[in-house]
């Protein structure tokens, strides 16, 4: 299936969950926050290490000096670290103790489902456009 076209329909079905959305009891609320979030981590940090490899084979293949293959690298892991970061500490801690809902825990479990599935088709992108920047 197409990657963009996946990732339409489960950022639709997030809009459409949000607004048929109830309160549930708060301790089931931030169980399942902490789950959707380990799993929306989890998934995105397969994405980026799959793009990772991506930019890394094409450092290898290209022309640039090695020189060059060592600083691009280390720009890489500095971002990834500092990506990686973000995402599981200061995202994970913000979601789960301020912004948790169940919406909101239904939209992060779809959309980790979505990415996964997708997950080829997109880091590849990723990697290209790191590539690209890099």
């Amino acid at each position: 299936m197409n990657s963009p076209f996946l990732l339409f329909v489960g950022l639709l079905a997030c809009v459409v969950r949000f607004f048929i959305a109830d309160i549930a009891d708060e301790k089931l609320l931030i169980i399942m926050a902490m789950i959707n979030i380990v799993a929306f981590d989890y998934v995105i940090l397969i994405l980026f290490q799959d793009a990772k490899k991506i930019v890394i084979d094409k450092m290898n293949k290209s022309q640039i000096t090695e020189k060059m293959k060592k600083d691009n690298n280390k720009k890489l892991n500095i971002f990834y670290f500092a990506f990686y970061i973000f995402i599981f500490v200061v995202v994970g801690f913000v979601y789960v103790f301020f912004l948790r809902s169940s919406a909101l825990n239904d939209s992060i479990s779809i959309m980790a489902l979505v990415i996964s599935i997708s997950s080829d088709k997109l880091s590849s992108m990723l990697g290209n456009v790191f590539y690209y920047f890099l």
